[in-house]
This record gives C-alpha cells, sequence and structure tokens, in this order.
C-alpha cells in the first residue's frame, strides 16, 4: 500500500510502502472513545471521591475524540509522545476545515520545560560501550535463589 503515512505524529507528505492501513477517518472512526480526565476541582473529601464529568458533545465527523477533555501528558510537557494514538486527543488536536483532526504542539511550554528541567536518566555513549563491551562490571543487588 503506497500513499500519505498516518504516522503517531500526524500525516506526513512522504510516501509509504508498509502494510497498515494509511486511512485517517477510517483509524479515528475504530479508535476507542477518548478518555475523560477530571479535574482537580472534581475531587472531594467525601464517597464517592471524583464526580464523573459529563462527556462532550460528539462530533459527528470524529466521534472518538472529545474536545472537551485534557491530556495530562500535553499539560504539563506541550507536547505527546502518544500522538494520534492518545487516549485524550482530544487535548492536544485541532479540528480542521474537512473533518480531519491535526496534532498540536504547545512550543512555548516544551522551551519552558527543557530550560527548566534536566534528564536525570542519561548514561553517556562512552559508558554505553563500556558496558556493551563488559569492560564495566555490573552489580547484581538482588538475591538470584528468589528467581
Amino acid at each position: 500500500m503506497s500513499g500519505p503515512c498516518v504516522s503517531l505524529r500526524g500525516i506526513t507528505n512522504a510516501v509509504c510502502r508498509c502494510k497498515y492501513t494509511h486511512d485517517f477517518k477510517a483509524y479515528l472512526s475504530t479508535k476507542a472513545r477518548d478518555l475523560i480526565f477530571p479535574s482537580a476541582s472534581s475531587i472531594t473529601s467525601s464517597s464517592p471521591f471524583v464526580t464523573p464529568p459529563t462527556p462532550g458533545s460528539v462530533d459527528p465527523d470524529v466521534p472518538s475524540v472529545d474536545f472537551t477533555t485534557k491530556c495530562p501528558e500535553f499539560e504539563e510537557q506541550g507536547v505527546c509522545r502518544a500522538g494520534l494514538k492518545c487516549r485524550f486527543l482530544g487535548g492536544h488536536a485541532k479540528k480542521l476545515g474537512d473533518g480531519m483532526v491535526e496534532v498540536s504542539r504547545d512550543e512555548e511550554r516544551e522551551k519552558r520545560l527543557k530550560s527548566t528541567t534536566q534528564e536525570m536518566n542519561f548514561v553517556s555513549m562512552a559508558m554505553l560501550r563500556a558496558v556493551r563491551s563488559k569492560k564495566v562490571g555490573v552489580c547484581l543487588s538482588w538475591n538470584r535463589s528468589r528467581f
């Protein structure tokens, strides 16, 4: 199959020759409806503890996308790694005029997050090579008899 490729990030203009479908509307019609993420104001100290929010109105063009929901990852980072496959897609998608959906990014929030946080789970390439070539011992701290 060839045609424009629907990737996690959206539609690209590159021609793809993979075995998967590239029919964007068909994907959205089979995608499960977005989950509803409760807001902090809906949490209470008495039972049932969370007041279930009412789902947003259903758009006939894209019934699986709830444009009133919020994606927690997008709210925090300004981008969602799941892209089109996100179960909170309505929180970071815009509906285009032709019934298609486009994944959006908040570049200002991304820049702010990159400038204020530092990746702690980082291993240098030299250390990775040393571990792969077994020049660095790896300490096994668990009790092997349990496994």
